[in-house]
């Protein structure tokens, strides 16, 4: 994959994490308002979907960009390896 892919992955797993926890939120303040036991039950698993299917995935997207962009760019050069040789450049 390309440097331009993985950052446009982990830019959307960005987007999904923060559409997701906006949802969550903006539910909570749902829930804290009902007093229908009903409509609390919606409210919750609304709440339940937008964490379980757009939270979670935006964070493994994340983390999956964010791995594979660090191994390709350490992949030849560990800044640990070798004190002598310039780490940083490419």
């Amino acid at each position: 994959m390309t440097y331009e892919l993985l950052r446009f992955v982990h830019l959307a797993g960005m987007g999904l994490i923060a559409g997701g926890l906006i949802g969550v939120f903006v539910g909570d303040v749902r829930a804290r308002q009902v007093r229908d036991v009903v409509r609390f039950a919606e409210v919750v698993r609304a709440m339940a979907v937008f964490y379980d299917g757009v939270v979670v995935p935006g964070a493994l997207l994340l983390a999956a960009s964010g791995a594979r962009t660090t191994g390709r760019h350490w992949a030849s050069r560990s800044p640990w390896r070798s004190r002598s040789r310039d780490c940083c450049a490419t």
